[in-house]
């Protein structure tokens, strides 16, 4: 992967790159590549897995300095970012 000058480097613990593998393969594939059926997973698991992938999308957009901003502002987009992952919060905190 390409990286720029005095750019951050984001860490992906091993425990955080099997919650995206779930992720990719297990769900991701099971609706991108065949007819939508019924097909369940746990709740926790998925907000865990969306949190994460918030956190890392927002680190890499926002922290890493890789990212030039054109089209959206930054400051729109963080915005949004901080929107769904409150919104992710208290989903999480109601099933608790």
């Amino acid at each position: 992967m390409h990286q720029f000058v005095h750019s951050t480097l984001v860490p992906v613990s091993d425990g955080e790159m099997n919650i995206l593998e779930w992720l990719h393969e297990y769900i991701r594939n099971e609706y991108e590549h065949f007819v939508p059926k019924s097909y369940g997973a746990p709740a926790t698991d998925l907000s865990s897995a969306a949190s994460l992938c918030l956190r890392l999308s927002s680190q890499l957009l926002f922290k890493s300095k890789n990212v030039m901003f054109r089209s959206v502002p930054e400051a729109e987009l963080k915005t949004l970012f901080e929107n769904v992952t409150q919104e992710l919060r208290s989903h999480s905190e109601n099933q608790s």
